[in-house]
Formats: structure tokens, sequence, C-alpha cells
């Protein structure tokens, strides 16, 4: 199939699109990397009458560190960010995380703006900022700038919490202090899909070993990214042993809960995704007490 009959608009800056959102506003959809939009538009599951093409707007293009945060603009592809040396140095987590979402074509045109305003329940990023408590800088013609919190951002599957004439123009993401651990990991059918379950953790210690903070956030296991604060709390201060790992896949057999899927019942889901979760705290907790060790 093919998409229905759609006027095209090509602005240069970013004034000039936000006017024709102003103008268009539900007609319009914002072309950014096209690697879901197009796709949605051919199956005629999305009609817009006005294709506004973003791509030539530079200054939503670039990653920068900022008093403790780091910035990406929402128009940086994937590779970009995947070979970013300061987000490599500062934020970890991203490096990795981003290894998994999807292949290199996709990745070459595809830009983390366009994959979170997506909203897609088991893509990556999304856990990716929620694990990281990340802001989405947005903004429009008529009410000009406002920050959105990961939470907020994301309301249901493929539906983000923008108005009809916003444009997410940035992300800023905190960098994590000092001896925290990092890792994702996922299970999906073929290396590039969707994930079945993923995980994306945080995990600090303090000098006496105890755990000071943990986020972890998952993708897969609800109508978007997961956050389990109440993991998160449980644990906090608990001793970083080898009890730890056994305690927490006790408290995921009592308290995690997974979606019915079609081809994946929810029991074995929840047991896929509690595999996940142990395995990248195992990872992140080497991580932290080798930097520890030799820090």
């Amino acid at each position: 199939m093919k998409p229905r009959t759609f006027s095209y608009e090509c602005p240069t800056t970013r004034d000039a699109a936000l006017a024709l959102l102003a103008t268009h506003r539900e007609e319009a959809g914002v072309l950014a990397g096209g690697q879901s939009l197009v796709p949605l538009m051919n199956f005629r599951l999305v009609d817009k009458q006005v294709l506004i093409d973003i791509n030539n707007i530079s200054d939503l293009v670039g990653i920068s560190l900022c008093d403790g945060h780091i910035r990406i603009g929402s128009m940086t592809r994937h590779e970009a960010i995947l070979n970013s040396a300061l987000i490599r140095e500062q934020i970890p987590l991203i490096s990795e995380a981003m290894k998994f979402v999807a292949h290199l074509q996709i990745r070459t045109r595809g830009t983390l703006g366009g994959n979170l305003c997506n909203a897609h329940p088991s893509s990556e990023m999304p856990a990716v900022m929620a694990a990281l408590d990340a802001e989405m800088e947005c903004q429009s013609a008529e009410k000009g700038k406002r920050v959105i919190q990961w939470n907020e951002f994301f309301v249901s599957p493929m539906v983000n919490s923008l108005e009809p004439d916003e444009l997410l123009c940035a992300i800023n993401v905190p960098v994590p202090a000092g001896n925290t651990g990092w890792c994702f990991l996922e299970v999906a059918r073929r290396h590039g899909d969707f994930a079945l379950a993923g995980a994306a953790v945080l995990l600090r210690l303090d000098p006496k070993g105890l755990i000071d903070e943990m986020k972890l956030a998952l993708c897969g296991m609800g109508d978007g990214p997961v956050r389990l604060f109440d993991l998160e709390e449980r644990f906090s201060g608990a001793t970083a042993d080898d009890r730890f790992l056994g305690n927490v896949e006790m408290w995921l057999n009592s308290n995690l809960t997974a979606p019915e899927e079609l081809m994946l019942s929810s029991n074995n889901k929840k047991t896929i995704a509690a595999t996940v979760i142990v395995r990248a705290l195992t990872r992140a907790l080497e991580r932290v007490q080798a930097s520890s060790f030799h820090g």
C-alpha cells in the first residue's frame, strides 16, 4: 500500500517548523528519521495531510556536555550516538543499549527524538531514558519552551504527551555520579528486533559497599517503559553481596508482572524478564566493584 496524498514541507529553521506545526496541528506529521512514520503512513495506520521534514534544521543535531547533563539534539542519528566518545565516557549505558537498536541501516537514518516520540513499549531508548531520569525539551511557536519529565512524556503505546504544535528539540540526560555501574541487556527473537524483555540498570555503591542508589527500567513489559521503583526502594541500603542477587530474584518471582502476548505467555515473559534483570544487575555490580577496586 501507499500513503494517501499529502503535501510536503521542508523547513530549514526551527522557527519555520514551529510555524508550520502551529498552522496545521493535528493534520501534520513530523518526519525525522522516517523509520516508523513512513511505514505507518504506507499502511495507512497514520493519515497526515501535511508532512513536515525537519532533517535540514541543523540546530536540532548535536551532543554536548553542560552543567552535569548530556544534551542530545532530537535529530541526532542513532549511529552518531553509538559512536560518540563523549557519551561513551559520560553515560556508557546509552552506548551499550544503542548496540541493540535495530540494524545499521536503521541506526544510520533513525534519530533519538523520532524513536522517543514513537513511544514503542518494546523499544530500548525509552527504557534507557527512564533509568537515567531524562528530560525532554520541547517547543511551540505559541507557548515557547517547556521541559517534560520522562514519566510524563510516554503516555501509552505509540503515544507521547507532545501537544499538536510542539516539537521535541532535545533530550537532557543527567550524568550518573561516580562509582556507578551500568548494564543494558535484552532478549529478542533476533538481534535488532524489538525486545521481548530488556533491562536498563544503574547501580551505585557507597564506600561501605552498600547500595546507595539503584535505577532499573524495563522495555517490553508494559504500555511504555516500566521503572521498578518498588524494587529500587526495597534494596536501597542493602549490602551488595552474593545474597543480594538471590534476594532480588525472589522479589521478582513474587512481584514482577508481565503482559500476555499472542506468541508468548505472561508466565514465560516474566521468566525471561526476571532472568534479564538479574543478569543486568550482576554485570552492573561487577562493573562498579571493579571500578571501586581500581579507584
